[in-house]
């Protein structure tokens, strides 16, 4: 009997620093993503050229967009790939020519050519209209594609 209960007891405090584990690493996952936005400081607005779907008719996509208001830097993504400490890389923007933009997104299949894309990083948002009418709206820490360690998010 007193050996079942130490071995319970055992298993509940692994189980508690298992599940402690996972939260700070989801908490500092996130909080790093919202650290990224913050420091990317886009202001952009843009017209959809082209959708590519990657994977089937829906999920991820590539979206090819031309530039018209703002001026995007995504060397800085590289710049501020060098703090993170959760995650390898963050990256919204493809590397594109000087008036086009291009980034992976998931949820592509709701974006048609001719959509309007507002991207504002201190506001954490990214909104897609179509004919002044509001398609999608999410926000952007979420919407950045991670690389490296598989269980942070």
């Amino acid at each position: 009997m007193k050996k079942t209960l130490l071995l319970l007891a055992g298993i509940l405090i692994v189980l508690m620093l298992a599940f402690r584990l996972a939260y700070v690493k989801m908490n500092g996952g996130m909080t790093e993503r919202l650290w990224y936005t913050q420091h990317l400081q886009y202001d952009f607005s843009a017209k959809v050229d082209s959708v590519i779907m990657l994977k089937g008719n829906v999920g991820l996509g590539k979206i090819i967009c031309s530039l018209t208001r703002g001026n995007p830097n995504p060397v800085l993504e590289d710049s501020l790939n060098r703090h993170l400490t959760h995650h390898k890389t963050l990256r919204l923007l493809l590397p594109a020519t000087k008036d086009k933009v291009e980034f992976i997104f998931m949820g592509a299949e709701r974006l048609a050519p001719g959509d309007s894309v507002i991207v504002n990083s201190e506001g954490d948002a990214i909104q897609f209209f179509r004919n002044g009418t509001m398609v999608y709206i999410n926000e952007l820490s979420t919407t950045l594609e991670a690389r490296g360690n598989p269980f942070t998010f």
